[in-house]
């Protein structure tokens, strides 16, 4: 498999002569008609980004190849423990996208080749028609339009822990989504109902302690398709034209801008110790002069014996500024905790609850390909015991 993607990389290294506009091949695309756009020159000592690996296969038809990895290291301080240190590969992904017919048709395999991971990403086929996409396949769930973005472009090293808690995560089936250009855009979902991974959207098996386990891991034994239980995800926004403001940071400045999204997604057949019976979000931002506020609410339902009950609720805020176009400054705090009544259920006693306050400084070297990152904070746990943690992270990623 990497050898394959070496002698593709280096052939289309050779066969590319011109600098090209084509989809992020890292990110989970927001909208059909986002792109990077990889300028001939740049001022400066560092280039914009990393021009993407094209194959010509003919005048209308192109094929995209990407290796995007991240070595992270992290260091743990409690009051009474020793630290505790790591070092990782944290995400290796190969991703490849086919686009023919003058980009109107996508076919996309994104695999995670890190050691510790191995596993299926996403796999799928998309039409287009001028602002509006229909996908289909293993795809990334509408919700929220944080989580529909990528991790190769987060202001801080990790994602923050609302998105553990309630999602999204990858499943099979379908999506129709708009363009998020400027104006109103919007995404729907209807998938089988069973995540392929178990990295996010697992705040009702955490807070019960159930373990749960995804169908596409390579490493392990998987979990098998469960049948159909479908799960209808809706999400809709509103982006000022006059520019981005849900971007983590506004290098390009300029004057006010904002954005909001509303998201909303019913599981119809929940599984009582693992899945949420429906979910809702909203997002807002505003981003001026270099600076972006992002903020955001959650809550989230399971079943009871009696039916659907409040489970839990958390929040994200989240401040950036971007003083020159290679440097961003980033403070997050947020926060994710259990109501009574699902308190109630699970096995510990008292609350649960996860809040965080972090900052961190990103370098992008080339654009959100190349870049440093390093961030530390402050981690508080309640599972029934209160747990206070200090801890100091730094990653540096690489995308070709």
């Amino acid at each position: 498999m990497l050898t394959s993607l070496v002698i593709a990389i280096l052939t289309g290294i050779a066969a590319a002569s011109e600098p090209t506009t084509e989809p992020d091949p890292v990110a989970s695309p927001p909208s059909p008609q986002s792109s990077r756009t990889t300028p001939p020159s740049s001022p400066g000592p560092w280039p914009e980004s990393v021009p993407d690996v094209l194959l010509a296969l003919g005048p209308h038809h192109q094929l995209s190849v990407s290796l995007m990895g991240q070595l992270a290291a992290s260091g743990v301080f409690h009051a009474s423990d020793p630290p505790i240190g790591d070092i990782q590969i944290r995400r290796l992904r190969a991703d490849s996208q086919l686009f023919l017919a003058d980009d109107h048709l996508r076919v996309r395999v994104n695999l995670n080749l890190a050691p510790r991971a191995l596993e299926l990403i996403e796999t799928w086929v998309e039409g287009r028609v001028r602002r509006t996409a229909l996908r289909v396949g293993v795809l990334k769930v509408p919700f929220t339009r944080y989580r529909d973005g990528s991790f190769a472009s987060l202001s801080l090293v990790e994602w923050s822990p609302v998105t553990r808690a309630f999602g999204s995560e990858r499943q099979v089936g379908a999506m129709l989504m708009t363009e998020e250009a400027g104006g109103w855009h919007g995404a729907l979902s209807l998938t089988q109902g069973q995540s392929t991974r178990t990295s996010h959207g697992q705040g009702i098996a955490d807070v019960l302690e159930t373990s749960s386990c995804g169908w596409a891991t390579m490493t392990g034994p998987p979990c098998p398709l469960q049948g159909v239980a479908p799960e209808l995800v809706v999400r809709a926004g509103w982006a000022s034209p006059s520019g981005s403001a849900t971007d983590p940071f506004d290098r390009q400045g300029g004057a006010l801008r904002g954005a909001w999204t509303a998201s909303a997604a019913v599981d119809t057949s929940p599984d009582p110790d693992r899945d949420m019976a429906a979910r809702l979000a909203l997002e807002g931002s505003l981003a001026v002069s270099h600076v972006v506020v992002h903020a955001a609410v959650y809550g989230a339902w399971f079943v009871a014996e009696d039916g659907w009950r409040p489970g839990l609720l958390g929040w994200r805020g989240e401040l950036t500024w971007s003083p020159h176009r290679h440097v961003g400054v980033a403070v997050r705090a947020s926060s994710v905790f259990s109501l009574p009544a699902l308190t109630q259920r699970a096995p510990h006693a008292g609350p649960w609850s996860t809040l965080e306050a972090i900052a961190g400084l990103t370098i992008p070297i080339i654009g959100d390909e190349v870049r440093w990152q390093v961030d530390g904070g402050w981690i508080r746990t309640t599972s029934g015991l209160l747990a206070d943690q200090g801890i100091v992270r730094t990653m540096l990623q690489a995308g070709f």
